[in-house]
Parts: C-alpha cells; sequence; structure tokens
C-alpha cells in the first residue's frame, strides 16, 4: 500500500491511477449528466408533466426514446425516457417535446 506508493515516481502512481480508473471515465459519456436531466425537465415542465411520473434511464441509449411504463415498485403508470447515446441533446430534444405531446394526447 503506502510503501508501495512512496517508492513510485508521482507519475507513475497518476498513471496507474488512470488507467485503474480508465473505464469508468470512457463510461462517463453513457450516462446522463445532471445538465441533460435538468434539460429534459425544461421540456416535461413546458409540458406540464409531474416530475413524479418521469423515469429516466441513467444509461444513454440509441437511438433515445420515450414511452408509457408500468413504473415498477412505484405500481402507478410512468412516462419512461431514455436519452440518446450519439444524437447530441440539442437535436433530439424537439423531438422528446413533440413524442410527448402526442403521448399525452393518447
Amino acid at each position: 500500500g503506502a510503501a508501495l506508493l512512496r517508492r513510485l515516481p508521482s507519475n507513475a502512481y497518476h498513471e496507474t491511477r488512470a488507467r485503474r480508473f480508465a473505464v469508468s471515465r470512457g463510461r462517463m459519456d453513457e450516462i446522463i449528466s445532471m445538465e441533460d436531466m435538468a434539460r429534459v425537465y425544461e421540456v416535461t415542465d413546458e409540458l406540464g408533466i409531474d416530475r413524479e411520473s418521469i423515469n429516466v434511464e441513467l444509461g444513454k441509449e440509441d437511438p433515445g426514446r420515450w414511452g408509457r411504463g408500468h413504473g415498477g415498485m412505484m405500481k402507478r403508470e410512468v412516462i419512461e425516457i431514455t436519452l440518446p447515446l450519439s444524437t447530441p441533446l440539442d437535436e433530439w430534444l424537439p423531438e422528446l417535446r413533440d413524442g410527448l405531446a402526442e403521448l399525452l394526447k393518447e
């Protein structure tokens, strides 16, 4: 542990640490951010959708989607949203807005 760290040059320690966390850093683009969530809330708030009735998946997946879901343990219908992985959010949010508006008409 500590003895090993003292013997390694500081740059070797950081390189080892970087390799260890490389996988998690690489996957960060696949997980929604707080900013992404705020942008989704802007759309759903505008449409009058209660935030408690929305389930946004933490992982992004192409092509991105929305629909009605069973709500899991909540035992009530929710709107499930999955953000796209490769389409920029700015391009996809108008599609989400239109799709949710149609969903609300059903």
